[in-house]
Parts: C-alpha cells; structure tokens; sequence
C-alpha cells in the first residue's frame, strides 16, 4: 500500500509539473479530483493510477466511474483522461471512447494516436 500511494503521488507531480511547463496552462489538485488542467477555456480532469498485474483491470475501472462522477458532480463538460504508471494490453479497448488514456513512459507519457491529437496540453 505505501508503494502504491508513493507510484500515485509521484505519478500526480509528474503530471503536474508536465502541464505546468505548458504555456497557458492552469492546473490544480482538488481533494477529489488528482489533477484539474484548463487549457485554451477547455477543462480537463485527470485521474492517475498506480496499477499492478493483479489489480489493473479494477483500477481502470475504478479510475473510469470516479471521472464520470466527477463529470457529473461538477457540472463540467470536462474532457476525462486516466493516467496510468505503465501500459497494459485492457486500454486498447478504450481507443474510440470519450474518456482517453495515457501512461507513463519512462520520464514522459505515451498515448494511441488519437488521443495525442485531442490532448495538446499533454501532447504538444
């Protein structure tokens, strides 16, 4: 459990410092949401997870419902991307879905195609 919550919490400052690089970026942590980004007028919620062979399927999914709630809870018509600490063969099937994911890669993130081209705040 401490590696876990040490891999979120590096995984967050990750992130952070990343879009905080990005000129016109304004990111924040809230106490539910890991990170907000708004970028260009565009909001942003990220949800990072740590993930192991043993519970990456539920971690995606966990981090799945908790953006949607977020979504909803909020009112926002926020773009959703999870951030996962490594790729996994599960996220291919989330390729065409509104909710985008990306992972990190060494000391920087990697996506599909397309959703480097939706997230220029991330990708550019």
């Amino acid at each position: 459990l401490d590696d876990a919550t040490q891999n979120h919490e590096r995984l967050v400052k990750m992130m952070k410092n990343h879009l905080r690089s990005k000129k016109g970026t304004d990111v924040f942590e809230d106490r539910l949401v890991d990170l907000i980004c708004i970028y260009k007028g565009v909001t942003t919620f990220f949800e990072m997870k740590s993930i192991t062979d043993d519970n990456k399927g539920n971690q995606l999914k966990k981090a799945l419902g908790q953006l949607i709630f977020y979504k909803n809870l909020f009112g926002e018509n926020a773009q959703l991307v999870v951030v996962l600490d490594k790729y996994f063969d599960d996220i291919d099937y989330l390729i065409n879905d509104p909710i985008h994911v990306i992972w990190r890669e060494k000391n920087s993130f990697e996506s599909d195609k397309k959703t480097k081209e939706k997230l220029k705040m991330v990708f550019s």
